[in-house]
């Protein structure tokens, strides 16, 4: 029972928080990408438990909201991307995880995904944008590379986000449930799933480390047994 009002807990705090920022992306020209980029990390939240119907529920529920005070179809232009692609890239992400797709494959459909997406939007609604002649004579080349590119990073950066909020929403659940807070060594091993790179500085200093430590002792045992012999020769 707990289990489950924590789920429904973070859907509703998650499909809040997405509606917030998305909304002010549509109103605030500028703030549109900050936007997009804050609500799909809200979106994550109910992924942290793999509660994937609540991420699936949040985000639908969040679109609705959108559409209907974000200027309804007026505004839709600026939703269909995050309709189509952002809003869904948690949960992908998430049911890549669980049945262990690998990125190889994950990866080429991401590409496609979001090559599409952009693709689809510059057809339905390239009477809204202003580009450049010049952008506008290779459109199609820039949203396909641009895109591909893109979905590269994008699925970097939010797989580490996702990351970060699975440990942040464990940490909280088990500070509520009343359970001992995270170790040093747990919070170490976390950061190092989040950043690898940050585990293979930490092993090669250690490493060096101990080669330095081990060296030392080696220079100080002849000593050692200097010491030792004349102590016996006094005696």
């Amino acid at each position: 029972m707990k289990k489950r009002s924590l789920q429904v807990a973070l859907a509703a705090l998650s499909c809040a928080v997405a509606t917030i920022f998305l909304t002010a992306g549509i109103y605030v020209p500028f703030f549109l990408i900050a936007g997009y980029v804050f609500a799909t990390i809200a979106l994550m939240l109910p992924l942290s438990r793999k509660f994937y119907v609540g991420g699936f529920l949040a985000y639908a529920a969040t679109c609705l909201l959108v559409f209907a005070i974000g200027g309804g179809v007026a505004g839709f232009y600026k939703l269909f991307p995050f309709l189509v692609f952002f809003g869904l890239l948690p949960l992908a992400n998430s049911l890549q995880e669980r049945f262990r797709i690998p990125r190889w494959i994950g990866m080429p459909v991401k590409i496609a995904w979001l090559d599409g997406t952009l693709c689809l939007t510059w057809l339905l609604f390239q009477g809204l944008f202003e580009v450049p002649e010049w952008a506008e004579k290779y459109i199609w080349l820039i949203l396909l590379l641009g895109g591909a590119v893109c979905a590269v990073v994008i699925d970097l950066g939010s797989g580490r986000c996702q990351k970060i909020v699975d440990y942040y929403v464990s940490r909280a659940d088990r500070g509520k449930r009343g359970g001992p807070p995270a170790s040093s060594s747990d919070a170490e091993h976390t950061a190092e799933d989040i950043f690898p790179e940050l585990g293979e500085e930490n092993k090669n200093e250690n490493e060096k480390k101990n080669g330095e430590d081990g060296g030392d002792t080696r220079q100080d045992r002849p000593f050692m047994r200097e010491d030792g012999e004349g102590n016996d020769a006094k005696k």
